[in-house]
């Protein structure tokens, strides 16, 4: 397992991400491994793209659970 920070701003991290992942009480996002995949669930450019959990985009809103 890896763990990703909840303020960076990546798929792992985004509520349109629908890859495998679980929030910790430490901050972090875990997933097997940052290269993880996938798919976005954003409308529009990026829907139904696969993508690593560390990529980035434009789309990116917080999930919600990381609030």
């Amino acid at each position: 397992m890896e763990q990703i920070n909840k303020s960076n701003r990546c798929c792992a991290t985004c509520a349109y991400w629908l890859g495998n992942r679980q929030p910790n009480r430490l901050g972090f996002v875990e997933v097997g491994s940052r290269m993880d995949q996938g798919k976005c669930g954003a409308k529009g450019l990026n829907e139904s793209r696969t993508y690593q959990a560390v990529y980035s985009c434009s789309n990116w809103c917080k999930w919600s659970v990381l609030r």
